[in-house]
């Protein structure tokens, strides 16, 4: 027996949200609600609670469930639109569901057809109209896409919970197994946790785990029922054996024959009471059987099926050659320790009728980011439901009950093979409702353009979310007539298009809305484990063991994965002679290609042979300790883009071949906005080169998404993750100064994000963006520039690009540049008011259809946005007339998020396109318009405005960027990339060396574009703030000693609800926490290290106290120091011993 719940319901942990509910006893205790329950999970003991009565003015208002059960939430604040609460916002776990929406996803244990509430329109009558999907359309399955972020998970398990509540059964498959599964665990209702069957094939974390035989078969006495079994199972068999690389008529064969076999052989077993579980075949054995020809025969031997039997016997007659496609494929499975363990199951330990029959909540998820992982256990969850739902329909004795089925990024599971659209519709005469979660619908349609038809065919409500690949975008906005892709694509998180079904089958209008937040947690992360281990004591069975699987093997021995040669009678293959296949398929080749890529240019250059041992220190950087060190030579060995040049100091060297190395260097930049052309990919080129041999972990992501860098470099290190101790980071940190000057340099310490700045650099609102970003992810931005000294303009030089960047972060007036103050606008006028950048976004109401407008006039101009006293404004910049003030904003964060009560608007309705201002009833219409484009001859549209405090989480340091110019090959001045800080140059070879010169730049006059900056010559220091660098003067942070610091590690325990990340991006100082959140972390600090507590007066002595000093605002030795003198002296740049200072505690 264990327990759930608090004993106290003053505990800050306690929802503070809202009236109480369900108060079943007004004379209870006032101690939140406790479930207890025994192991047969007693329906009587499970609603056994204690609900607080509360109307004692002296008690804090709390919300509880009817049960009596408070939510784990301590609530700050809350919204409303139209006057229903619709979100909360909590201390620690972020923005949840407002009451109004949790309470309807609640009564649905009361109506168990209850409709979901997954949202909400803010511009229906009276300010809300929620937005519903009726219970019978869930029939008819739902299809929901978006990108990561973008609210697509929320979704998932806000219908979980609704489900739960409604007394439902569902299956959720969670795809990336990093706590999402957890998180929806932890919001089910106390009654439903009895009902809770998780599953995580070939997982460690636990002591027991229910397994799944994919070549199971249920008990059938029917011999009809029995092969239809065995044909569905066949289907999924060779959907996640089919690999176009090798997949042939032959392989399909002998697949289809393989497993119809063991299938047969399985359902005897399985219908036979006295049998051995442990009889079955399991996939692992067709490697072993495939693998010699003694074996083949001896299984075709044991086959009764004459016309199976005599297939099987032309695979024995086979050459071993021509089957080592099939086991090369099951070979990578049976090497893999995870996924061996889930091909080895014999006997399935889950009872898939039982789910169906009792309305199970099966939580199914992925312990690896594998593919094939991800696609063997979904397909065998998916066909399993599927046919204990087809045997539930067709046996009269039992109750067809509704059942659910969540499947995420179907793109990794979609295969033509699985006659999707049959299973479709036949599934909704079975009442098993199915929601498809995707990423990129395009994918789907490029390689299984049959499924992506039954998708879109058969999934009557469909929700489209935030999607950045426009021709994702088009696949989805296809659906909504009068919208395209560029609807989607700019659409904020947690918004959808969709079309609401309506009663009697029909559709509504497109419709733009709000999705609600996460519903809030019931019980915290350890007694959502105690909810996993009970459920594996009661469905599960003790983790299958490397021993027992050896034991069970019922052909061969484990010996043959090292040497297959000897199996097969010494004439495998060359290429399966050796364990080579085993290393590259383990480390994806392209990561073993970049390590030796590294290797070559950090220590000698691309042409130059390295030793081994140096890639495989290269290898564990990225990867981790690859452990098989002999191996690696019979890698190198089997690659052609590998060359073996003899030996280095009596060990192996090697080199890529120019194929090698123009796969490492061949680098999509994607398809966002700023993917950029042959300028842009040169640039990131050179980047990846540069970062890389500076020793950084160097990768260009592929552009999906304007939120990602164009590229990243990592430190080959992070102290805090290596380090128990203070000490030990401090060690590894000096370490990497010593090893990594130039990249610890220009770092800051941080990681660093690239931004490939060619023609970006002329949109400033772009460089302003790419800035925030690598902010808000605690890293050091590095923008990357081309050399402008070919330029027809004269006057243009290697430092043009990196100075124009200047201008766009610091105070000018064209001319000169103001180092000592970054501004990040347009304009300051004397009076300090300031223009800001226009962005290239409409300035849209919640990123919804309706976007803020303003009158054109023929004289007009442009419209820019900018300070007015005390307002901000937007301006019409007239030809022949004065600027008219065209609206005004009394704060900042209205001017990005206007007030649709008293903004001018276009929207369409019904058929019709409205100007107006307000919404509903209380509108109040200028004009209305046909067409579109004749509304646009009358009104333009706003763009928005690029406000520095609004847009970057906290105030910018000179330390959070820097510029860096890659020279042209035909530059007779520089043969190396070139580091510019305010407006001067450094050859980046001697950027922390001492006896620093400035590189020598083009003479400008004062009246060209570019001149050189007047300010840059004796330049003071920015002037610090109280988020950024206070002033040491004035505070009271003294260095503390080694026994009064503290690791991030060491809080993790007592603030259990901070990410580790977050601790470190505090640690560094990169964001610091504020308010309540600052006094919880002193708490905190003093239950660990009291001493250490005496320290923190406020948040700016955070990072020193946890161990790494200033880190984050180092100073580089071209950029201003304390003296104010932006003069380069051998001081400031050659005294290592201060530099040290900076960074260690």
């Amino acid at each position: 027996m264990f327990g759930f719940g608090n004993s106290d319901n003053t505990d800050e942990s306690t929802s503070t949200d809202g009236e109480a509910k369900g108060a079943t006893d007004s004379s209870a205790s006032n101690s939140a609600p406790t479930v207890n329950f025994a192991d047969e999970f007693d329906d009587d003991m499970v609603r056994e609670v204690q609900a607080g009565a509360l109307d004692e003015p002296e008690q804090p208002e709390s919300d509880y469930l009817p049960d009596g059960h408070a939510y784990q939430v301590r609530v700050t604040e809350r919204e409303y639109a139209g006057g229903e609460q619709v979100k909360s916002e909590t201390v620690s776990n972020g923005p949840i569901a407002g009451k109004d929406a949790r309470e309807v996803w609640e009564s649905a244990q009361y109506n168990s057809e209850k409709e979901f509430w997954f949202g909400y329109d803010e511009t229906g009558h009276g300010g809300f109209a929620a937005a519903p999907i009726r219970h019978e359309a869930m029939r008819k399955h739902v299809w929901i896409s978006g990108t990561t972020g973008s609210g697509k998970t929320t979704f998932l398990q806000n219908k979980a919970v609704h489900h739960a509540f409604a007394g439902h059964g569902f299956c959720h498959v969670d795809p990336k197994a990093d706590g999402d599964t957890i998180d929806l665990l932890r919001s089910l209702p106390s009654h439903r946790l009895k009902d809770v069957v998780f599953l995580e094939p070939g997982s460690s974390d636990f002591d027991r785990n229910i397994g799944i035989n994919m070549l199971d078969m249920p008990p059938l006495d029917d011999e009809m029922e029995r092969e239809k079994e065995i044909e569905s199972r066949l289907q999924n068999l060779t959907a996640i054996f089919h690999n176009d690389d090798y997949w042939g008529p032959t392989m399909a064969a002998v697949t289809e024959s393989m497993g119809r076999a063991m299938l047969k052989h399985n359902a005897e077993v399985a219908a036979d009471p006295a049998a051995d579980p442990s009889e079955k075949y399991s996939i692992i054995d067709m490697f072993f059987i495939l693998l010699n020809q003694e074996r083949r025969e001896e299984f075709a031997a044991d086959v009764s099926d004459p016309y199976v039997s005599e297939f099987l016997e032309s695979i024995a007659e086979m050459e071993d050659e021509k089957l080592w496609p099939l086991l090369k494929r099951i070979k990578r499975w049976v090497e893999n320790g995870v996924v061996r363990k889930i091909i080895a199951e014999r006997d399935s330990s889950i009872d898939w009728d039982q789910i169906v029959d009792e309305g199970k909540i099966l939580l199914v998820r992925i312990p690896v980011d594998n593919e094939d992982v991800h696609q063997m256990i979904t397909l065998t969850v998916l066909r399993n439901l599927w046919s204990a739902k087809k045997r539930q329909v067709r046996d009269p004795d039992r109750d067809k009950e509704p059942y659910f089925l969540h499947l995420d990024e179907f793109e990794k599971v979609a295969n033509d093979n699985l006659a999707m659209e049959d299973m479709l519709v036949r599934a909704r005469s079975f009442w098993l409702s199915v929601t498809i979660g995707t990423q990129y619908p395009g994918q789907i349609g490029e390689s299984h353009p049959k499924t992506l038809r039954a998708m879109d065919n058969n999934c009557n409500t469909i929700l489209s979310m935030r999607t950045p690949g426009r021709e994702d975008a088009n696949i989805l906005m296809s659906n909504y007539d009068g919208y395209d892709n560029s609807d989607l694509q700019s659409l904020d998180a947690f918004r959808t298009w969709t079309k609401v079904l309506l009663e009697g089958g029909k559709e509504g209008d497109p419709i733009n809305v709000k999705t609600f937040p996460p519903y809030p947690p019931l019980w915290d992360e350890q007694q959502a484990q105690q909810a996993i281990e009970h459920s594996l004591q009661q469905y599960g069975t003790p983790t299958l063991s490397e021993q027992q699987i050896r034991n069970e093997l019922k052909f061969g021995h484990i010996g043959d994965l090292v040497n297959p040669a000897a199996a097969m009678d010494g004439e495998a293959p060359e290429e399966m002679a050796t364990d080579a296949e085993m290393v590259l398929e383990m480390v994806p080749e392209d990561v073993f290609l970049e390590a030796i890529y590294a290797a070559q240019v950090q220590h000698a250059d691309t042409e130059t042979a390295v030793p081994k041992s140096l890639v495989e220190d290269e290898l564990e950087k990225r990867v981790g300790d690859v452990g098989f060190s002999s191996e690696i030579s019979n890698a190198f060995e089997s690659n052609n883009m590998v060359k073996r040049e003899g030996k280095v100091d009596g060990e192996l060297a090697v080199s890529l071949t120019d194929h090698g190395l123009n796969t490492v260097l061949s680098h999509d930049t994607g398809s966002s906005a700023s993917g950029g052309g042959d300028d842009h990919r040169r640039i990131l080129n050179e980047s990846y080169q540069v970062f890389t041999k500076l020793g950084a972990l160097t990768s260009l992501p592929t552009q999906e998404g304007d939120e990602l860098p164009d590229g990243v470099a990592d430190l080959p290190r992070d102290p805090m993750d290596e380090a128990d101790t203070v000490a030990e980071a401090n060690e590894i940190r000096e370490q990497m100064i010593e090893d990594y000057p130039q990249l610890w340099e220009l770092s800051n310490g941080r990681d660093i994000s690239i931004e490939a700045e060619t023609s970006t650099i002329k949109k400033p609102q772009q460089t302003l963006t790419n800035l925030r970003k690598a902010i808000e992810a605690g890293r050091t931005c590095i923008f990357t520039c081309k050399d402008a000294t070919s330029d027809d303009t004269e006057s243009h030089g290697i430092t043009y690009w990196p100075k124009r960047g200047e201008k766009v972060i610091y105070d000018t007036d064209g001319q000169t540049v103001d180092y000592s103050t970054i501004t990040c606008v347009s304009e300051t006028f004397d009076t300090g008011e300031r223009v800001f950048y226009n962005k290239t976004n409409k300035l849209r109401f919640d990123s919804g259809n309706r976007i803020a407008v303003a009158p054109d006039h023929d004289d007009h101009q442009s419209l820019v946005w900018r300070e007015q006293g005390n307002v901000v404004a937007v301006v019409s910049k007239r030809s022949g007339s004065e600027d008219k003030t065209i609206t005004q904003f009394s704060d900042p964060e209205l001017a990005v998020d206007p007030p649709v009560e008293t903004t001018l608007h276009r929207e369409k309705v019904n058929d019709k396109w409205v100007v107006k201002t307000g919404e509903g009833d209380d509108a109040e219409v200028e004009d209305v318009y046909d067409e579109l484009d004749a509304l646009q001859e009358d009104y333009i549209d706003l763009y928005e405005p690029f406000i520095p405090e609004v847009e970057f989480p906290r105030p910018v340091e000179d330390d959070d960027f820097t510029f860096m110019v890659f020279p042209d090959d035909d530059n007779q001045d520089h043969d190396e990339p070139v580091i510019v800080e305010h407006g001067r140059a450094t050859k980046l070879s001697e950027y922390v060396e001492d006896d620093v010169e400035a590189v020598e730049t083009n003479t400008q006059s004062p009246d060209t574009e570019d001149r050189a900056p007047e300010s840059s010559e004796e330049p003071s220091d920015p002037t610090p703030t109280p988020e950024s660098s206070p002033d040491p003067a004035e505070s009271s942070t003294q260095t503390p000693p080694s026994e009064a610091t503290i690791n991030p590690h060491e809080l993790t325990d007592e603030l259990d609800s901070i990410d580790l990340g977050i601790l470190k991006t505090w640690a560094s100082g990169t964001a610091l926490p504020r308010g309540d959140g600052f006094e919880k972390f002193v708490d905190a600090v003093e239950n660990v290290t009291p001493a250490a507590a005496d320290y923190l007066d406020q948040p700016e002595d955070i990072p020193t106290v946890m161990g790494v000093g200033t880190a984050g605002s180092s100073q580089s030795p071209n950029r201003s120091s304390d003296n104010g003198d932006d003069t380069e002296t051998d001081d400031e740049v050659g005294d290592s011993d201060g530099k040290e200072d900076r960074w260690l505690a």
